[in-house]
């Protein structure tokens, strides 16, 4: 007889009967107990370039605006009317070329009279002289009579400059940017007359960056962009480079000479400058866009041919705005992801959406998980 109430018995039972049910589902291979046919992982999308080599330029940027180193404006040196202007705005003028033409009149009366005048003390001076030579005449009066002489001279010489000052003329050649005066005005030397400029003396003043800055020295290319003229590029180099930093802003004063081979060239305009600092050809090449920098480590992403991602570290030389040298690590046509690689893992399956890849279904019935089917770079 069992001695075991009946609510026990009833108990032992239920349990026995669970566990079978378990064991049931276990062997049946249900999906919730089956672990080892779970579907593989999709292919991530990313965009790759392939790796080539070329000429690598390294270049500073920097904007500023054109100058014209010898720009001047005329003042008369005497005072006078205005008889006759040559020149107008816009015109281009040779060195020597004549401006205008003040009133002359009253000075050529002048230079006459100085004339006359030394004449005179010229011929009172040969006289006193001749008496002097038979010690008929004192020291002082022959000293007199030279003085006197010397004095005519001197005023004759001042008489012919005022005149010639009246001939206002080019101190260099240049081109004419304002006439400032009409026929019949009176002018003195706080007059001005006229601007002008040289166009062979445009220079760019540009401010780098002090720890830019001591990589240049002068003679180094340069080339200038104009905003106002897209397209036209202009030949530039460095001439001087300020030994001084500007304790306000930190920049140095750095001057590029033009050259003069544009009539699109004007004081004033707004340029943006590219100093050629180094040049290597034959460089491995990859875009900026694909570095990853992070805890001190340069790194990069190549898609291999059976369609994984390889992080790698890398070494890096030269730099612009858009490439950069991979100088260890990478080689010319290797695959590099340049768009998706971040947060990326180390051997993640991926897919260039620019191939037109086929990415099929996965298949759960044969755990053959996803493959991928490209017209390239697939072995």
């Amino acid at each position: 007889m069992n001695h075991y109430p009946v609510k026990y018995r009833l108990a032992a039972l239920a349990v026995i009967c669970l566990l079978g049910i378990a064991a049931c589902r276990k062997n049946t291979g249900h999906p919730a107990a089956n672990s080892g046919n779970t579907a593989a992982p999709q292919p991530i999308p990313v965009e790759t370039n392939v790796i080539m080599t070329g000429e690598m330029v390294q270049s500073l940027e920097a904007t500023g605006n054109i100058q014209a180193e010898r720009d001047i404006s005329i003042y008369p040196k005497i005072s006078g009317h205005v008889r006759s202007i040559f020149v107008e705005e816009g015109d281009h003028i040779k060195s020597g070329q004549p401006l205008c033409h003040l009133d002359d009149e009253e000075l050529r009366l002048r230079v006459q009279q100085s004339g006359v005048t030394r004449r005179q003390l010229e011929a009172k001076y040969d006289r006193v002289k001749a008496l002097h030579d038979l010690n008929m005449v004192s020291e002082e009066e022959f000293l007199d009579a030279k003085f006197n002489l010397e004095t005519a001279e001197v005023n004759l010489q001042l008489a012919r400059l005022d005149l010639s000052n009246t001939r206002i003329l080019s101190p260099f050649g240049g081109i004419i940017t304002a006439r400032a005066i009409t026929v019949g005005d009176l002018v003195g030397p706080s007059t001005r007359l006229f601007d002008m400029f040289d166009p062979g003396s445009m220079v760019v003043n540009i401010y780098l960056p002090e720890s830019e800055a001591v990589v240049l020295r002068p003679g180094i290319p340069a080339e200038i962009t104009i905003d106002a003229a897209p397209g036209i590029m202009i030949d530039a180099d460095v001439t001087r480079i300020n030994p001084a930093v500007d304790p306000k802003t930190g920049t140095v004063k750095v001057t590029l000479q033009i050259q003069p081979d544009s009539e699109l060239i004007k004081p004033g305009m707004f340029v943006r400058a590219s100093l050629v600092i180094q040049k290597k050809t034959g460089a491995v090449l990859a875009p900026k866009k694909a570095i990853i920098r992070s805890n001190g480590r340069t790194q990069i992403y190549v898609m291999t041919p059976v369609g994984t991602a390889e992080r790698r570290d890398i070494s890096t030389g030269l730099e612009n705005r858009e490439m950069v040298e991979v100088a260890g690590g990478l080689q010319a046509g290797e695959r590099i992801i340049v768009v998706g690689q971040h947060g990326l893992e180390d051997g993640a399956s991926v897919y260039d959406v620019r191939d037109n890849r086929v990415v099929p279904e996965s298949d759960e019935s044969s755990g053959s998980g996803v493959q991928i089917r490209s017209g390239e770079n697939d072995s």
